[in-house]
């Protein structure tokens, strides 16, 4: 069967690609998972062509060009597919370790626990759900947004008996089921830098951060506040603003206060639990802008210890990019400025000890637990984070269970495992080679016969010595390297460290200078761990 119009014919095609999604007639997600496989062939072969295990590209700047060049192309659309069936989710996930093998040159026999973790890159499973609740999160804070509506028609009919019973409820309708009831919270915009005066955009606020950094470190902060502050201070009201987030028994309590010598100007409220810090702390000076308004008073000074608030302020360019409550704090600095208000916005530094500071930030604490409530809807964005942190505990609770369930890199788990958004070397100055070393060594899985004989790949664990060849009998017993054992044994008594010391006691604590003295000595002995 085809359609044929005027000279050109048109056949039947069992799949289609719509915006980059490959549709197949089945909607089985065949044809959806061959085009990512094919799209990722040529950029793995560049991080193929970017290193080899000792040498070549870093491994950050490799997990970098992963994210950007094959992870893109797998989670494009990958909430839609997902879930899908094991064998298709396997092609992708497998995309997904042998990049990150490539990038932290580890052997083949690796866990995939023990990748994840130490790489800080989510399961794709994981991943595919974050995504989808950025989406829906993104898409509630949209007005008139007709997906969810969709949604909601396409979730009621996944609990009918047949559906329930035949099919399974797809990642985007199961996400939108536990994002759903956070929509009330969530503040609704059309596009908020064009909801005030285009006019009023290109107000330059009065921002200080530098004057705080001169108080930072000083032993009596408090002292040193009036020492830079006092003479200003004479002819000026100073409001003190903070915000606060109490977490007790996984919930959580935010509040806002504003503190002056001027009970006029003095505030305290309780905000949505789900409010980030950076929403209470904005709302504070919000709240404090309100109030100088309508004062006769002429001349503040507002401090904060929210620097990344007062930097959103400062940043005119990248206005439009902000939430609504930075701009809505722009636009009550203008009517401040049309009342003839001079109004001066200065960070210092939280806790230490600056009597105006403290009060607020005591005010703020009491507020969150027992304050009024100030019904502010909050940001998109503070809805997202309890999500992604709900996804990232739900991974450490994965990689736990192939650990101690499964036992899958058990040892690795028991001793150097690291709940961190960063890798162990994202700060120190380490060649490739050395954090391929130390990453070998973390795993368990090496180049030495005591580890490719657990899967028989050598017929012998031991040296040429006769000993079982490990990392620590390299280190401190074998006969081969006695000249490089004894300048590692003067540098790390330099350090106060007595040797023969286990290397899982050095691989457990970290410390820069120890672990350059061992990949030093694997160096020169020229041992490819």
């Amino acid at each position: 069967m085809h359609i044929k119009i005027e000279e050109s014919t048109i056949y039947p095609s069992a799949s289609v690609r719509f915006l980059g999604v490959v549709l197949d007639s089945c909607l089985n997600w065949n044809a959806h998972v061959e085009h990512i496989v094919k799209k990722c062939e040529i950029p793995v072969r560049i991080l193929c062509c970017i290193r080899g295990t000792w040498w070549g590209t870093d491994p950050s700047i490799m997990i970098t060009l992963y994210k950007s060049l094959i992870r893109s192309r797998i989670e494009y659309g990958g909430f839609l597919m997902s879930p899908c069936k094991l064998d298709l989710f396997h092609k992708v996930e497998k995309i997904q370790l042998k990049c990150l093998r490539l990038a932290m040159g580890y052997r083949n026999s690796i866990p995939v626990n023990i990748i994840y973790s130490e790489t800080k890159i989510l399961p794709l499973e994981y991943r595919f759900k974050l995504t989808s609740c950025k989406y829906l999160i993104g898409s509630m804070a949209k007005q008139h947004n007709q997906l969810n509506e969709v949604l909601e028609e396409i979730s009621e009919l996944s609990e009918n008996f047949v559906h329930e019973n035949n099919f399974t409820k797809s990642t985007l309708v199961s996400t939108y089921e536990i994002v759903k009831p956070y929509e009330k919270f969530i503040f609704k915009y059309y596009i908020p830098f064009y909801q005030l005066e285009y006019k009023n955009q290109f107000n330059q606020s009065k921002v200080d951060l530098n004057s705080g950094m001169l108080i930072k470190d000083d032993n009596n902060a408090d002292y040193a506040f009036w020492q830079v502050f006092g003479d200003k201070l004479n002819n000026r009201t100073a409001i003190f603003t903070d915000g606060s987030k109490i977490n007790t028994d996984e919930k959580s309590s935010v509040g806002f206060a504003s503190w002056c010598s001027n009970d006029d100007f003095i505030t305290s409220f309780k905000l949505f639990d789900v409010s980030s810090i950076f929403s209470a702390e904005a709302v504070a000076i919000l709240s404090a802008l309100n109030q100088i308004i309508k004062s006769d008073l002429t001349r503040f000074t507002i401090f904060s210890d929210s620097k990344s608030v007062l930097t959103a302020l400062m940043n005119i360019r990248k206005l439009k990019h902000h939430p609504h409550l930075i701009q809505e704090i722009n636009q009550e600095l203008v009517n401040c400025k049309l009342k003839d208000k001079d109004v001066e916005l200065t960070w210092i530094s939280a806790h230490r000890n600056i009597q105006g500071n403290e009060k607020a930030d005591s005010l703020a604490k009491k507020a969150a637990v027992e304050g009024p409530m100030r019904d502010i809807a909050v940001l998109h964005s503070d809805v997202y984070s309890i999500f992604k942190s709900m996804c990232i505990k739900n991974n450490e609770e994965f990689l736990y269970h192939r650990a101690f369930v499964l036992n899958k890199g058990i040892f690795f788990f028991e001793n150097y495992h690291c709940q961190s958004s960063k890798t162990w070397f994202s700060d120190l100055n380490f060649s490739r080679r050395d954090i391929i070393t130390l990453n070998r060594l973390h795993s368990g899985h090496n180049s030495l016969k005591d580890s490719l004989f657990r899967f028989k790949i050598t017929e012998s664990n031991l040296c040429s010595c006769g000993l079982i060849e490990n990392a620590n009998y390299l280190l401190w017993e074998c006969n081969k390297f006695h000249k490089e054992r004894k300048n590692m044994e003067d540098k790390f008594r330099k350090l106060k460290i007595n040797t023969p010391i286990d290397i899982r006691e050095i691989l457990k604590k970290m410390k820069n200078s120890e672990l350059k003295i061992i990949v030093e000595f694997f160096n020169k002995c020229k041992i490819d761990v």
